[in-house]
């Protein structure tokens, strides 16, 4: 149980330990906070204190992208009211971008007041010039005392009425805490009653606990006893009906693997048998379509001889005969590319794409002899084809005349319609023609 007589005893021995301890200036620890610029920071921080003696820190900081800074050393002592402090060298120092920091080597005037809930240090120098005359102040919350350096701050430095308030302040507190502890003792009391009573409730609980503790341990052996005895035999049953299944799950194995060799062998007979007639049915098909093309290639090549009129060439236009569209029905006709214009008006220009080696050719329009056996150059050969809504697509086939001295023949393509310009290599030899069409998809 907690004695009341020694609690104020030892509260009263605080009291007056932390008033005698109050008596030296440990109060001026920490730090002080200054006021006055915006944007510039400047604090005091007091570190160590010997009797009325004391040593620290200034700092003056700037809130710019610099952080221009400086830090000097501080030392001061303080008589009765009268405080003094001195500036030493320098710490630390961050030149501002355009200036420097001015060094004042004045001594001033120092004072302390205690104001509402502040103790508040003022500097001020006079007399030493424009640029350091004026008034630095910092200040430090009354509240992070204790109660009796607070009346001792208050005595030294503040009004009589502030030092009532905090005398009374001090009365109800010591009151409070004597009520606390009043209350503190009956409570004691009260939880000692009810410790006693608790232990006698546990003890109780406790001993009735044991009880059912030894009933439910045997009831468990005797269920663990039970659930050994069936999972043994689920256990047992469970690899008989394991070794059933695996025994029918092999023969299923066996009979799937057997009908999927089957299938196998049916799936590739009939694949094989449907892939030879597709073969066939291609075969069929495209030669079917390669000789209607010809006889339909052959018929508008002889209405195109009749009633198209000539084109334009570096030379005359040339009328196709039946006898130079042979060449056309007996080699292969194999499609190099294909370009959509817009442009009607399509020029086309053929050119030896190396080196010059007497290559041959002829060039057809939908079947209409447009060249006739002209000899690759670096000059180029050109013609100039009109497309319209009414013929649309001009289909150009180049005819190798002959392989010249590096077969096969080859000759560089240039067509030009509009602003759509394409180049390609085409190739052609004594059995296959190079086909490129161009679709018109203008008005």
């Amino acid at each position: 149980m907690i004695d009341s007589k020694n609690i104020l005893l030892l509260f009263f021995l605080f009291f007056l330990f932390t008033f005698s301890h109050a008596q030296d200036v440990k109060w001026m620890l920490g730090t002080w906070n200054g006021t006055g610029k915006a944007h510039f920071t400047r604090t005091i921080v007091i570190n160590s204190v010997n009797g009325n003696n004391f040593t620290g820190t200034r700092t003056n900081e700037a809130d710019d992208r610099n952080h221009t800074k400086i830090i000097t050393s501080l030392s001061g002592s303080i008589n009765k009211e009268k405080i003094y402090m001195e500036d030493g060298e320098i710490i630390f120092k961050r030149e501002p971008p355009h200036g420097k920091w001015l060094d004042c080597n004045c001594t001033g005037q120092n004072k302390i007041v205690v104001k509402h809930d502040r103790i508040i240090l003022t500097c001020e120098i006079i007399g030493c010039g424009k640029d350091c005359d004026g008034i630095s102040t910092y200040y430090k919350l009354l509240h992070d005392y204790d109660t009796a350096t607070q009346l001792y701050l208050v005595n030294l430095f503040g009004k009589p009425e502030l030092n009532d308030s905090i005398k009374i302040a001090a009365d109800i507190a010591k009151k409070k805490l004597q009520d606390s502890i009043k209350t503190a003792a009956a409570i004691e009391k009260r939880m000692q009653d009810s410790i006693k009573i608790a232990s006698e409730i546990a003890k109780k609980k406790l001993q009735d606990s044991i009880k059912t503790a030894a009933i439910i341990e045997k009831n468990k052996q005797d269920s663990i006893n039970i659930a050994s005895e069936i999972a043994k035999k689920k256990q047992q049953d469970s690899i008989k009906i394991a070794t059933t299944i695996e025994k029918k799950k092999q023969d299923s194995l066996k009979i799937a693997v057997d009908i999927a060799k089957k299938k196998q062998l049916d799936s590739l007979k009939i694949a094989s048998a449907i892939e030879k007639k597709k073969q066939l049915d291609s075969l069929k098909i495209a030669s079917a379509i390669e000789k209607k093309k010809q006889l339909d290639s052959l018929k508008i090549a002889a209405n195109a001889a009749i009633k198209k009129p000539p084109v334009t060439n570096s030379s005359k236009s040339v009328v196709v005969t039946d006898d130079k569209t042979k060449v056309l029905v007996q080699r292969d006709n194999v499609l190099l590319q294909s370009y959509h214009i817009t442009a009607p008006d399509i020029l086309i220009e053929l050119f030896d794409n190396a080196q010059i080696d007497g290559d041959i050719v002829s060039v057809y329009d939908n079947n209409v002899l447009i060249v006739d056996k002209k000899k690759l150059l670096k000059q180029a050969i050109t013609v100039t084809v009109h497309a319209d809504a009414a013929n649309r697509t001009h289909e150009f086939i180049l005819v190798a005349e002959n392989l010249g001295t590096i077969p096969p023949n080859t000759a560089l393509m240039r067509i030009t319609a509009g602003k759509q310009i394409y180049e390609l290599t085409v190739k052609s030899d004594l059995s296959k023609n190079a086909k490129v069409i161009l679709y018109y998809d203008g008005n």
